[in-house]
């Protein structure tokens, strides 16, 4: 639609050219922004807004954008940079600071920069002497004192006038009776005793009765020793209850033999309640203090826990008298125990889980192995190497010297173990009649991938920096078994 004809008196068009300024101090010429454009001849200062009869040129500008420094204050600038309306003035003792999108007068005095007196009362000062937050409140019988970067509230009454008990204890209190410090500290059975212008700790005498070497005397509220009250005779102790003591006899002082049988006397010697009743067969036995109904010790043999024990006449279990070993059970034969083979297997040996050493990493397939021992039905003893899981990448080096038994022996080379979860059996013992608690073992390690053996000596000791792993085993030995 063509544009309607202009009022035939159309505004004069303005020729000045729209710029956005930044703040500048007093005296300098604003920085022209990238903002800024000249108005053309025709009087068009923002995109042309065709609002029907009429069209205008309108900013593009968002207003109150940004805050800034001008002259020492806050303005608003809008989003072309535009200075606006002040925000705030800053008066003396503050500088406008810029902090981005916001600008504030912020003091240029130390806050808490000393302390004076004001209306009769420490206050907080800053170093331009303006008055802060209240430090202390000045009661009645104080003023408040001015030290110079300090201000406090000091008592106008004369301190340590005259001594009063607080809480059982004497303390000082000032011509206005206002407590102090503490001038004693009454100990336990003290008490505080006020005598005017000065108070005491005091101790009560004949507070109670105690004992001391084997008498009953007083003793004050301090527990200090006073007079004897009473003198105990042979046999009898002092008993202490608390706050009186008195000359006892001690009940079931000792124990003795009475009718045979076991009595309780007392220390003055009279018979007290029976203590033990002695059974057919056995004997009251005085041993001075005590007494005991005894049976005779060791009497025969018997089965505890899978072990051989003595038993008295009473039947009681006393000492252990053999322990029963692996793969063998206790036997009772009447008066007598015995420890008694149960072995079945002839050709049953320990195996033990193996340490690894590891080189500069641990290559795929080489970790976590087992050393397995076995015996053949005619008595040769080998050996095979087993993945706990999975199975080997390579093959293995394998190094192991018999040093424990009679018959020597052990093995050195190489496995084919690619693939395999246990390495084939390998004979290391002689053909032999075997015994339980017989001993192979001694130094042996295995080298995974066997290639890099030479990297490695007995019990894993790097001959060079090794590119393998090693695992050592059998340091203990392993032992002929039953099961």
């Amino acid at each position: 639609m063509p544009a309607p004809p202009r009022p035939a008196s159309p505004p004069a068009p303005r020729t000045t050219t729209k710029t956005a300024t930044t703040a500048t101090p007093t005296g300098s010429t604003p920085a022209t922004s990238a903002a800024s454009r000249s108005t053309p001849a025709s009087p068009t200062h923002g995109p042309a807004s065709d609002a029907g009869a009429t069209a205008t040129c309108q900013s593009t500008c968002t207003a109150n954008h940004h805050q800034d420094c001008y002259n020492g204050h806050p303005y608003w600038f809008d989003s072309c940079n535009v200075r606006g309306v002040q925000v705030d003035t800053c008066i003396a003792n503050e500088t406008c600071v810029d902090a981005g999108a916001t600008a504030t007068c912020q003091s240029t005095c130390t806050a808490n920069h000393h302390q004076d007196c004001y209306n009769g009362h420490p206050y907080w000062f800053d170093s331009c002497n303006v008055r802060g937050v209240q430090v202390d409140t000045c009661i009645a019988n104080e003023t408040c004192v001015d030290a110079g970067a300090t201000a406090t509230c000091q008592s106008t009454c004369t301190a340590n006038h005259h001594q009063d008990c607080y809480n059982g204890h004497p303390y000082w209190f000032d011509s206005c009776n206002v407590r102090g410090s503490v001038h004693e500290s009454c100990g336990t059975g003290e008490t505080c005793v006020d005598y005017g212008s000065n108070a005491e700790c005091e101790c009560s005498a004949n507070d109670h009765q105690d004992c001391y070497n084997g008498n009953v005397y007083w003793f004050d509220s301090c527990n200090a020793r006073g007079s004897l009250h009473e003198s105990c005779g042979t046999g009898e102790t002092c008993v202490d209850y608390g706050s009186n003591a008195e000359c006892e006899c001690s009940a079931n002082d000792h124990q003795d033999c009475y009718n045979g049988n076991v009595y309780w006397f007392d220390s003055c010697n009279a018979r007290g309640s029976l203590h033990e009743s002695c059974g057919t067969g056995e004997t009251c036995v005085d041993y001075g203090s005590n007494a005991e109904c005894e049976c005779s010790a060791n009497d025969h043999q018997d089965c505890y826990n899978g072990n051989v024990y003595w038993f008295d006449s009473c039947n009681a279990r006393g000492s252990l008298h053999e322990s029963c070993g692996t793969g063998e059970t206790c036997v009772d034969a009447g008066a007598t125990a015995t420890c008694q083979s149960t072995c079945t297997e002839s050709r049953a040996w320990t195996w033990t889980p193996i340490t690894k050493n590891t080189g500069t990493s641990i290559p795929s397939g080489f970790d976590s192995l087992d050393v397995e021992f076995d015996e053949t039905s005619s008595g040769n003893l080998r050996f095979r190497v087993c993945k706990t899981s999975g199975s080997f990448g390579g093959d293995i080096y394998v190094q192991f010297d018999d040093m424990l038994s009679p018959f020597g022996g052990g093995y050195a080379g190489t496995l084919s173990t690619t693939g395999l979860t246990c390495s084939y059996w390998v004979t290391v013992g002689p053909s032999s009649s075997w015994s339980e608690g017989d001993q192979i073992g001694g130094p042996g390690f295995i080298v995974g991938p066997a290639s890099k053996s030479s990297e490695w000596g007995p019990n894993c000791q790097q001959k060079s920096t090794p590119s393998s792993d090693c695992w050592k085993f059998n340091s203990a030995g392993h032992t002929r078994t039953c099961r």
